[in-house]
């Protein structure tokens, strides 16, 4: 499978808080630690692309940790799993997310330019023409006006030390999964064991591997939940009074997406391709000192 994940046993979920009622009239507020539904997908993820794991911490970095935090809880609680250690949801809300960017198709010759590299190389470059070229707010507007697009198809990873650099994108027939990051580093050493490369399957095969981890996702939270409900044994956490009305509402992410009206505007890629085109007018490219798409 593509999208891969284990949760934690939920007696081995660190709890949030405990927090400050907002209100005096709300008696039911965690004033203890608690766990909401994000709380209890806690667990550990990673992606199969074709054989290369993407969100596996490196060898380096795990031997790093071996050696000097030996016994420390964190590191025992990730059973010996070279994978992000992090709640579930939030790989699941971000696939879901960026899905509508992912599906429409990217048209060539930038599609060309994302396969050979040399997209990244433009990117660099672009950025440096621009800056040196305009006043840093206009070049700024004009880089996004040329790259947003592919701005907004890169999984996010903000949230971890050194995140991982994963894009997802399509042309007319392949979905492309691409990573690159031989610049993220933790003291010193690669931070993931995926460094640079991409794999390729059809879009219709990557559809069904976005609704398979759907369903697996969510059927595993459906069971959690309901186990949570009837069978909780640590009277120190709290558990959120809403579990069952979040799990409902979480059971429509996906189809909500493929509903009438829930797309946005597609991308006006004659505005990209101007974009460029004005960019690749700036000296640095009409010198020939950068590499050009058009």
């Amino acid at each position: 499978m593509f999208f891969n994940f284990r949760l934690r046993p939920m007696g081995e979920i660190d709890p949030w808080g405990p927090i400050p009622s907002p209100d005096a009239r709300t008696p039911d507020w965690p004033r203890r630690p608690n766990l909401s539904w994000f709380g209890l997908t806690d667990g550990w993820y990673w992606l199969d692309a074709g054989g290369t794991e993407l969100f596996r911490h490196s060898q380096a970095l795990m031997e790093m940790a071996a050696r000097e935090h030996a016994g420390e809880p964190w590191l025992e609680r990730m059973n010996g799993l070279p994978y992000v250690d992090y709640q579930v949801s939030r790989l699941w809300e971000d696939v879901l997310d960026m899905l509508p960017d992912v599906l429409e198709p990217v048209p060539q010759p930038l599609a060309g330019a994302l396969t050979d590299g040399l997209w990244a190389v433009w990117e660099r470059e672009a950025e440096a023409a621009l800056l040196q070229a305009l006043p840093k707010d206009e070049a700024w507007d004009t880089l996004e006006a040329a790259a947003g697009w592919w701005w907004h198809r890169e999984l996010d990873s903000l949230y971890l030390l050194s995140g991982p650099r994963i894009w997802i994108w399509t042309d007319t027939a392949n979905a492309h999964i691409q990573w690159d990051n031989r610049d993220q580093l933790i003291e010193g050493l690669p931070a993931w064991e995926a460094l640079l490369g991409q794999h390729t399957m059809p879009v219709e095969a990557y559809i069904a591997e976005v609704r398979s981890f759907d369903a697996r996702f969510i059927g595993r939270m459906r069971d959690r939940v309901a186990m949570a409900q009837v069978e909780w044994v640590r009277p120190d956490v709290a558990l959120d009074l809403h579990l069952a009305d979040e799990q409902r509402m979480r059971e429509r992410s996906l189809s909500k997406r493929f509903e009438p009206g829930a797309q946005r505007e597609p991308i006006d890629w004659d505005d990209v391709l101007r974009a460029i085109a004005r960019i690749e007018a700036l000296p640095a490219f009409a010198s020939g000192a950068a590499s050009r798409l058009l």
